[in-house]
């Protein structure tokens, strides 16, 4: 895949993770980093809701971009 296209994968699953909290009324969005993957899970009327699984590389493009989004350390 090339840099063009990784980039707009990860602003589409971005972009997907932020509305789909709100649909959802997510109170807060928790990314879990694991060995091979990264789970996206939402806090929903209380309860940690597991609502996708990434594949490392495109987990850790996600949280880049979030970081970046919220002016947070690089």
């Amino acid at each position: 895949m090339d840099n063009q296209n990784e980039q707009e994968l990860t602003e589409q699953k971005t972009n997907e993770l932020m509305a789909n909290a709100y649909r959802q009324r997510a109170s807060s969005i928790h990314l879990h980093p694991e060995a091979e993957e990264g789970q996206l899970r939402y806090r929903i009327d209380g309860v940690l809701k597991t609502a996708d699984i990434y594949p490392k590389d495109v987990f850790q493009d996600v949280v880049l971009r979030l970081k970046a989004m919220g002016n947070l350390c690089l």
